[in-house]
């Protein structure tokens, strides 16, 4: 992975950290308030590069696109500011604090833990319809393409439909490289945001 792929990939989880740093410093250290501002950052994140990727999807409308990237971005900034809060929250209730009557106690309070579990389990909702099961399988002749996207991203085209694999082998990350490919279908948020995820089968070149 090359240094502009590896920040392509943080940059999207560094920004709901900042949020969060944020969140807190308005909140007074509030954890409710740095989950907030991590979601924020997240979804403006998320609306900003599905915006920037509206060109390479001329089928669908931008606002459609930017409405699922801040989607996207939402979830992931949702589980950032709660694994931080979760983190946060650990480390303030392991600080011993004097009590009134000169022993020592141990903060402790549910309540953040319980704000975080419900928040999380907001994140969880079922696949919409158009996503298909893990266990859909797509076999045939595809187009390895290279697109200038936030680093760049490799795509396969097939069919005239654009797919976004997940990890595809050095060997094959040839621009415009015929294949024949067994591809399975699989939900996954990617910083492309382009084309529907799926993890490679089997794969080899077509002569």
């Amino acid at each position: 992975m090359t240094v502009v792929e590896s920040l392509a990939l943080a940059i999207p989880l560094a920004l709901p950290g900042v949020g969060f740093l944020l969140g807190m410093t308005v909140g007074r250290g509030s954890l409710v308030a740095g989950i907030v501002g991590s979601s924020l950052a997240g979804a403006a994140t998320g609306a900003y590069l599905g915006a920037a990727a509206a060109p390479l999807a001329p089928d669908l409308e931008p606002s459609v696109i930017a409405i699922r990237g801040g989607l996207v971005g939402l979830g992931i900034g949702v589980a950032v500011g709660v694994v931080l809060a979760a983190a946060l929250f650990a480390w303030r209730s392991s600080r011993p604090v004097p009590a009134e009557a000169g022993m020592t106690r141990t903060r402790s309070s549910t309540v953040p833990l319980l704000i975080a579990a419900v928040l999380l389990a907001s994140c969880a909702k079922p696949a919409p319809d158009n996503v298909a099961p893990r266990e859909t399988l797509i076999d045939g002749l595809a187009t390895v393409e290279f697109v200038e996207l936030e680093g760049g991203c490799w795509t396969l085209d097939l069919a005239g439909e654009r797919l976004l694999p997940l990890a595809l082998p050095e060997e094959f990350r040839v621009d415009g490289l015929r294949v024949r490919v067994s591809l399975q279908l699989v939900e996954a948020a990617t910083i492309c945001m382009m084309g529907r995820a799926v993890e490679i089968e089997s794969i080899e070149r077509v002569e």
